[in-house]
């Protein structure tokens, strides 16, 4: 009887385990595996770089022809900071916040800003919805 009960124990456990890996828009730890875009976080001191102010980190994308400058990457943001997402993009589209599922309408042309709070800790694309192009990675920690 106890085999039974901790046979049925351990396939709970598996079975939760693999509905929480498949979730595309749950919070994930960063993996030992990268990409080529992963291997190169964007940091607050570089040109392509979100730029800190003493209430938000801004964090700018521009989409033309369907190519994202800078080019998709990880970005970390401090856990409970608030972070402002701008971008401009040349079609209409929607910035979202997969996760946090926020999202924010874009006229083509115009700037479009979301603001929220990283209030979640994890990993979150950020995409143009329509168009499923990554802007970055978001990273909360």
């Amino acid at each position: 009887m106890r085999m039974r009960i901790a046979a049925i124990a351990v396939l709970a456990v598996l079975a939760a385990s693999a509905v929480a890996c498949s979730a595309r828009d749950e919070p994930a730890a960063p993996s030992g595996t990268t990409t080529a875009a992963a291997a190169a976080p964007r940091s607050a001191t570089t040109t392509a770089a979100p730029t800190t102010t003493a209430a938000n980190q801004v964090i700018s994308a521009t989409v033309a022809g369907g190519k994202v400058t800078p080019p998709p990457a990880p970005v970390e943001v401090k856990l409970g900071s608030t972070v402002v997402i701008e971008v401009t993009a040349d079609v209409a589209d929607e910035i979202h916040v997969h996760g946090y599922d926020k999202s924010q309408v874009l006229a083509p042309g115009k700037p479009g800003r979301l603001e929220l709070a990283a209030t979640i800790p994890g990993q979150f694309e950020v995409e143009l919805e329509s168009a499923h192009l990554l802007l970055f990675t978001l990273r909360v920690s």
